[in-house]
């Protein structure tokens, strides 16, 4: 579903991330990425947690959003320590999903992470 460029958009890393001193062994992470995936419909709510890794530099901030279809759903800003932000949504009837991230200065010492992110029918 995702097509990114040469030097455009880096996708995600799924793995484990310490955030707030405490492990996440379930998470999606980056310090720039975006990725869309097709629901055809068939489910009714996301649910997730973001949060900033501890390697984050002090002053850096994480840009999170979700877009279901063609909107903007979420968004929100995060900086290292700061508490884990829980996200759940109605996507009853949404084709299309996608979770972006972006770190402020651009260092790509700063990683956002979705934190067990879980779509139900």
């Amino acid at each position: 579903m995702d097509v990114y460029p040469e030097g455009t958009k880096r996708s995600f890393t799924a793995g484990a991330l310490t955030v707030n001193n405490r492990d996440y062994p379930a998470t999606l992470y980056a310090f720039e990425a975006e990725r869309t995936w097709q629901l055809g419909r068939e489910y009714k709510t996301f649910t997730a947690t973001a949060g900033v890794s501890d390697a984050t530099p002090s002053g850096d901030v994480i840009t999170f959003t979700v877009q279901l279809d063609d909107g903007v759903a979420k968004e929100f800003t995060m900086a290292p320590g700061d508490t884990v932000k829980k996200v759940s949504l109605n996507i009853s009837g949404v084709f299309r999903i996608k979770l972006t991230v972006q770190e402020s200065f651009s260092t790509h010492e700063g990683y956002g992470a979705w934190i067990d992110p879980t779509i139900t029918k």
